[in-house]
């Protein structure tokens, strides 16, 4: 009976342990998926400003820019 005893002890002491490991994984995943939000948060404001400079009106004046500034230097040429 004593046998049984301990044992029953052990086994208590190792499902104690597994339930604190299992609470640290918890918090753990809890602040990754923390981590996750804000960086898919912070990759939508990226790619939304990357797509405005990126607007048609932005590029044309860009290459409106690039042919002004290569016929500037045709004429210095």
């Amino acid at each position: 009976m004593e046998r049984l005893h301990i044992e029953l002890v052990d086994a208590q002491v190792v499902i104690n342990q597994h339930v604190k490991d299992q609470k640290n994984l918890e918090e753990k995943i809890a602040i990754i998926e923390d981590e996750n939000k804000m960086l898919q948060s912070l990759l939508s404001k990226k790619e939304a400003i990357s797509k405005s400079d990126q607007s048609p009106s932005r590029v044309i004046k860009e290459f409106k820019k690039f042919v002004a500034f290569k016929m500037i230097i045709q004429d210095q040429i």
